[in-house]
């Protein structure tokens, strides 16, 4: 199996809110349980957004990844008949924005097992290091982990991956 491969996304729209975290993965504060609280808030928060809580009281699909930026954001990606900002109903709090997120390239890193803080960090210089190896110009710090499964999933049966924009890149 290779290290990594390359995808190349579309801009799509998500609703994101801010989820107490420091890192995609990496708790905030000293003690694990609040920032477990934090993280569970927060998909509480995009969850009640997309079952109802919103201006038209509508119901939206759940969809995967759920995104967890190093800036502490969360972000749930929009079903694809709730792509166009303007036709969204508006969240119920100012906890959670929408906006559209740009596409591009990004190397991925496929991985199983709890997205715990030293697993993410570990894959992302993983993949940051097979990068360098190939000569693919990454440009920044930026990374982004995804989540497949819902919390109740076994450790070993999860799908994760770290993302890493890519700059420049062309098949040929």
């Amino acid at each position: 199996m290779a290290a990594y491969e390359i995808r190349r996304y579309d801009t799509f729209t998500v609703a994101e809110t801010a989820m107490g975290k420091t890192a995609a993965g990496q708790e905030s504060g000293s003690n694990p349980k609040d920032s477990k609280t934090e993280g569970e808030t927060a998909f509480g928060r995009l969850a009640g957004y997309i079952f109802g809580k919103n201006s038209r009281k509508e119901k939206m699909s759940m969809t995967a990844p759920v995104f967890s930026h190093p800036n502490g954001r969360l972000q749930f990606v929009m079903d694809s008949s709730h792509q166009d900002l303007g036709s969204l109903p508006q969240p119920e709090t100012d906890a959670v924005q929408l906006k559209s997120v740009l596409g591009g390239f990004f190397a991925v890193k496929i991985f199983s097992g709890a997205a715990k803080p030293e697993a993410v960090k570990e894959h992302e210089a993983a993949l940051r290091q097979a990068l360098r190896k190939d000569g693919v110009d990454i440009g920044s710090d930026e990374y982004l982990l995804a989540r497949y499964n819902d919390p109740s999933t076994m450790a070993v049966q999860r799908r994760n991956e770290v993302l890493i924009p890519i700059d420049d890149f062309s098949l040929w």
